[in-house]
């Protein structure tokens, strides 16, 4: 995951507050690139992981850190 030095957006769409801060902390404790805590767009029960380049260790990262 630090080898593809992918940069991350955190946005908190739920009614937890200061959940993005949070993520964004743990994320820059694990060595990825946080750039960003992004504005709510809405309320969502869903979390949405958007891929915008070939960064798939990151992916695989995000998707089960512990793996």
């Amino acid at each position: 995951m630090q080898a593809d030095a992918a940069r991350v957006q955190v946005t908190n769409n739920t009614y937890t507050a200061s959940l993005d801060q949070r993520t964004g902390n743990f994320l820059l404790s694990q060595g990825m690139q946080v750039t960003g805590i992004g504005a709510p767009t809405g309320v969502s029960d869903t979390t949405v992981v958007v891929l915008h380049s070939a960064k798939l260790y990151t992916l695989r990262y995000l998707i089960n850190p512990w793996a």
